[in-house]
């Protein structure tokens, strides 16, 4: 039974990390290609499972947002890490 439960967490620490990986170059590709009116409003909270999490400093910027999704994907395609 310990065998198993190893096996286990070694392959969860594996998906966390590949998660966290990601998440690294979002937040450096924020920095680079998102432009700085929107990146003092907004950022980065989280990144699982191919979801992207950001945060707006106020509702009327959450709305903005919305207008800039198809950019934000464009902009953050990722080749899947293995």
């Amino acid at each position: 039974m310990k065998k198993i439960n190893n096996i286990l967490e070694v392959f969860l620490n594996k998906e966390k990390n590949k998660d966290f990986l990601l998440f690294e170059i979002m937040q450096k590709k924020w920095k680079t290609k998102i432009p700085q009116k929107i990146r003092n409003n907004a950022k980065i909270i989280d990144y699982t499972d191919g979801i992207l999490v950001l945060k707006a400093k106020s509702p009327s910027w959450k709305n903005e947002l919305l207008f800039f999704v198809e950019e934000i994907k464009k902009n953050f395609q990722q080749k899947k890490i293995k």
